[in-house]
């Protein structure tokens, strides 16, 4: 059963507002609960990206175009089956991601469709979303499990983590394009993640 199966049906969150369900049921009529939706998930889902990739810029691409992308989708969105709807976000994240890996920059395509404007970060937006980025944690991460990461993943994270080089620097230390820097970092990032959660 998706989201459109059951509009009728309102279930409430302990704050009293309904369901990550029932908000995205009525966003098409209501925008408002798209907004709630929003607001709800952001924080997580920004963590979620900005925990691979190390960049605040990219991070904030991709989540606008996550977000973009979850308003069209929106009724393929099941309770029972994407379990939450922080899961099944971060699951649209990761294909933005990967998507990233191949054109070597985040995709807005769906985020031009909805006519969604795009936003730079200023100085002092970029400087409050990396601050969310957990360098202590990667550090420690990547001295557990780095020899099970390739050797070019592994020299990308450190430049870029450990030691603190803008990407520009880690693609001089690495011999490589500034747009191949960021893949290498992004993608031992997510090998990182997905290999601490395994153990």
């Amino acid at each position: 059963m998706t989201v459109a199966d059951d509009q009728e049906t309102t279930v409430t969150d302990p704050d009293g507002t309904p369901d990550d369900a029932a908000l995205l049921a009525r966003a098409a009529a209501d925008p408002a609960c798209f907004t709630t939706f929003y607001r709800r998930h952001r924080e997580t889902v920004l963590h979620w990206i900005l925990a691979r990739t190390a960049d605040p810029h990219t991070a904030v691409d991709i989540h606008t175009e996550t977000f973009a992308v979850a308003y069209t989708k929106r009724n393929r969105f099941d309770p029972q089956h994407d379990r939450s709807a922080a899961g099944w976000l971060c699951g649209i994240a990761a294909d933005e991601l990967r998507r990233t890996w191949r054109n070597r920059h985040p995709s807005d395509r769906v985020r031009r469709q909805l006519a969604i404007p795009h936003l730079p970060l200023d100085d002092l937006s970029y400087e409050r979303v990396g601050n969310r980025f957990d360098v202590e944690w990667t550090v420690a991460a990547l001295q557990t499990v780095s020899d099970q990461l390739t050797p070019t993943l592994a020299e990308a994270v450190t430049f870029r983590v450990a030691d603190g080089l803008d990407f520009r620097q880690v693609a001089d230390q690495l011999g490589c394009r500034v747009g191949t820097a960021r893949v290498r970092v992004s993608q031992g990032l997510s090998q990182l993640h997905d290999l601490m959660e395994r153990r």
